[in-house]
């Protein structure tokens, strides 16, 4: 008898659920300590956590995309500054580009330096999934009648009233 106004994963687009499954996942997967490890010869080895540093960003980065959907697929009107499907390739992008400094900017310790694991290679794959995700958001056609909208739409053509001629 009674209606549900919940969260219904089955409503989701395709692009939600891979940007709110991939921020998710990556934000997961970044407190594991697989991303990182050193073994010093005598003092044995240590791997560390992808909360740090630029990967620091990006799972954060991962929590608000997740939020954003999870939120907008509730129901809940958000003002968002820029069409949603803009923001999301913005914040992917900004992600992978932090997953990729990774590798160059790792953390250590004096007289010797993490080498890559696994983790953060799984962490790539994780950010490219999900800018693929904010990418197929971005392609969709703008939704009309919803706070925020998907995004990629061109803007028509400025009419020739009120612009600058010379």
């Amino acid at each position: 008898m009674s209606q549900s106004s919940g969260f219904d994963i089955s409503k989701m687009s395709t692009a939600d659920k891979i940007i709110a499954g991939s921020g998710i996942v990556y934000f997961i997967w970044s407190l594991l300590p697989f991303w990182y490890s050193i073994s010093i010869p005598g003092l044995g080895s240590d791997s560390v956590s992808g909360l740090r540093g630029f990967t620091l960003i990006a799972a954060l980065l991962g929590l608000v995309a997740a939020a954003e959907v999870i939120l907008r697929n509730i129901g809940t009107k958000l003002n968002l500054p820029m069409p949603a499907g803009l923001l999301h390739l913005a914040a992917a992008g900004v992600a992978l580009v932090c997953t990729l400094l990774g590798f160059l900017v790792r953390p250590g310790v004096p007289g010797f330096r993490y080498g890559i694991g696994f983790g953060l290679i799984v962490g790539l794959l994780i950010a490219a999934a999900w800018t693929y995700g904010a990418y197929m958001m971005y392609s969709q056609p703008a939704e009309t009648g919803t706070s925020g909208g998907s995004g990629g739409a061109i803007p028509p053509p400025p009419g020739t009233g009120g612009g600058f001629t010379s």
